[in-house]
């Protein structure tokens, strides 16, 4: 069955079973539907993907600029974000701080 969307031909749906012959024309409607679904699927995919990776971008941005001491630091107390105001507040210099543990930035 052909994932077409859009009048093109993003792909092939397979379906195979043990025992032959086991599909029949009655199961051409339930496979046209599923074939529509995945190839919307596979078009919208890559938009999708590129929206997460365009919020965190954005969300680094508001962070870095943002007059705020921001800290972020995971249960392990390693230091997963520390903006410029932070590091600033904390006389920490220019170095990178993700990574490190958080008693590291006491010395």
């Amino acid at each position: 069955m052909p994932l077409r969307r859009r009048q093109r031909i993003l792909g092939v749906l397979t379906v195979v079973h043990d025992e032959p012959n086991k599909f029949n024309e009655n199961d051409l409607p339930l496979l046209n539907a599923i074939a529509g679904q995945a190839a919307i699927a596979l078009e919208n995919g890559p938009t999708i993907q590129k929206k997460p990776k365009q919020e965190r971008r954005k969300l680094s941005a508001i962070i870095a600029s943002t007059q705020d001491a921001v800290l972020m630091v995971a249960p392990t107390n390693e230091v997963l974000l520390l903006n410029p105001a932070a590091q600033e507040m904390l006389k920490l210099g220019k170095r990178p701080w993700p990574g490190r543990q958080l008693a590291e930035t006491n010395r």
